[in-house]
């Protein structure tokens, strides 16, 4: 249950994790770059681990954070955490923040939502201001792989992106763009449309949860929190237990593919 710090890889060093890596890791696998686990709190990643390792080591160049319901246990990072995020002081001196906010209006409740601070203006409000890459699609509220991608950083960062752009693509795909701007039309569409997505989503998660309180509660052999939006419910079970737990699901029905979400 962690975020990732990006560090330059040692090509002397042997790999002993290959084969084991979801897509996500083993892109950046193919690419030599090291990931590093960092554990999550409720307020968000470790920041005294990421503080540490950010300012002691040069190898280490980023890391990638979902900063509202994170998959897997839905949390939402604090103020605090945001804040300490834009005050780091990186050893090296091209480390970025790559803020993937894939879950920016994924709530549950109309009028129960997390809300996080604006990244970018509290990474210029330290002086650092091209230190984040800031993401967002429509992947997960319109088609998945077909959606609009969007990217919000400093000038000097949107000025060296749009170099790369222009030898990466020709042009983009203007009817696609065109399609979502007709369907959703402004901010106000996306919301309504993202409830249509709760409306599905909040029986499951109430769903799950209910039973995890009712059945489990009190016995101290897992834990789980209640997220407010996203995708994902975590279950953290007692140390040894993954294996017989997926074992167990598998005969109830419910098959659990390794690294799956």
């Amino acid at each position: 249950m962690a975020e990732e710090i990006i560090k330059e890889d040692n090509p002397e060093e042997e790999d002993t994790q290959k084969g084991k890596y979801m897509t996500f890791k083993s892109g950046h696998e193919y690419f030599g770059i090291e990931m590093i686990n960092v554990p999550m709190t409720p307020e968000g990643p470790d920041m005294d681990m990421v503080e540490k390792l950010v300012s002691e080591d040069a190898a280490i160049k980023g890391i990638w954070c979902v900063p509202k319901y994170s998959n897997p246990q839905g949390i939402t990072y604090s103020d605090e955490t945001v804040r300490r995020f834009a005050r780091l002081k990186p050893a090296a001196e091209d480390f970025r923040i790559y803020w993937d906010n894939a879950y920016n209006v994924h709530h549950l409740y109309e009028d129960d939502q997390d809300t996080i601070l604006e990244i970018l203006e509290e990474c210029e409000k330290a002086g650092n201001p091209d230190m984040v890459y800031k993401f967002s699609s429509t992947s997960k509220i319109s088609f998945p792989g077909s959606g609009v991608a969007a990217i919000s950083a400093s000038y000097n960062n949107l000025k060296d992106i749009k170099k790369q752009m222009a030898i990466q693509t020709i042009g983009h795909d203007k009817l696609n763009q065109l399609r979502h701007v007709r369907y959703f039309k402004n901010l106000d569409g996306i919301k309504s449309h993202m409830m249509k997505h709760a409306a599905v989503m909040r029986p499951k998660f109430e769903a799950v949860l209910n039973i995890l309180e009712q059945e489990l509660d009190g016995l101290e052999i897992g834990s789980w929190l209640k997220p407010k939006g996203g995708y994902f419910i975590s279950f953290d079970a007692l140390d040894g237990c993954a294996r017989a737990i997926v074992a167990k699901a598998k005969e109830a029905g419910v098959v659990i593919r390794q690294g799956s979400s």
